[in-house]
């Protein structure tokens, strides 16, 4: 396996080599193309699958851009028989800037039987994960390429929380050149949103406080829909303890039942 860089600004794109994997695929493509990075899509190979990489430099042209306007590595990585920790393997030594996969939403005994890669990956703290449900369309369109991202949710925990979601979102929409947004600081419940997250600043970044009562995983899904915000960003420590292995963290609640695309954040 050849692996970039050291100092490249690396997105890794996992991929199953589905043909329903494609929203994956192009918010990939357009934020690597926007932020002038390193884009390496990755499959746990099992030796019987042979379906085509994505071909980056078609998707680039369907779009008017410059064929060669990403530098593209496909990379097949085989290991373990799991396929989660096959990725995860190809993964670390990669030190990605940031990792996106799809997911389908699956329910009750379909999740039981199937599980889900994305959850499992996004939950290692490997490198912040974007997680886009398959069959929405997500913050790019797949027509054009462009970035529509507009609004962002970003439900507050406790201070350490909250300031690792915050400086690693800002870091990374600095990066990709998106600055007239609408940053939701949400807090669900409890304390009002501390006066000092509101400190990043960027050109055009509106910061906004907001409040909901009641439960926090169905909090911020009615908040979400009811702002109509085009990305979830959620700090993730990964699973603690029995409860959490049973039915999920809260980034991982959040991830079953929300719509939009979802960016776990992971706090070392």
């Amino acid at each position: 396996m050849t692996l970039p860089a050291n100092d490249d600004f690396v997105i890794a794109h996992l991929t199953d080599l589905h043909p329903d994997g494609g929203v994956a695929f192009s918010h990939s493509v357009a934020l690597a193309r926007d932020a002038g990075a390193q884009l390496v899509s990755l499959n746990a190979g099992d030796g019987v699958h042979t379906r085509p990489m994505p071909n980056t430099a078609a998707l680039l042209k369907s779009w008017g851009n410059a064929t060669d306007g990403v530098t593209h590595t496909a990379l097949t990585h085989t290991c373990c028989d799991d396929p989660v920790n096959t990725l995860i393997d190809g993964l670390r030594p990669m030190e990605p800037e940031l990792i996106v996969v799809g997911t389908h939403q699956w329910k009750g005994f379909s999740r039981a039987v199937r599980g889900s890669t994305s959850e499992a990956v996004a939950i290692q703290g490997l490198a912040p994960t974007l997680v886009l449900p398959i069959g929405e369309p997500g913050f790019v369109d797949e027509q054009t390429g462009e970035i529509t991202l507009r609004k962002v949710l970003i439900p507050v925990g406790d201070d350490e929380e909250s300031t690792a979601a915050i400086n690693a979102l800002t870091v990374l929409l600095d990066r990709f050149k998106l600055h007239d947004l609408d940053l939701y600081l949400l807090r669900v419940g409890g304390d009002k949103v501390p006066d000092e997250l509101l400190a990043p600043e960027g050109p055009q970044w509106r910061w906004q406080v907001v409040e909901r009562p009641g439960n926090p995983v169905d909090g911020i899904i009615s908040a979400c829909d009811e702002l109509d915000c085009d990305l979830v960003v959620m700090a993730s420590r990964g699973q603690d303890g029995f409860l959490d292995m049973l039915r999920g963290t809260q980034t991982q609640q959040v991830m079953r039942k929300v719509s939009r695309p979802l960016l776990a954040i992971p706090v070392k």
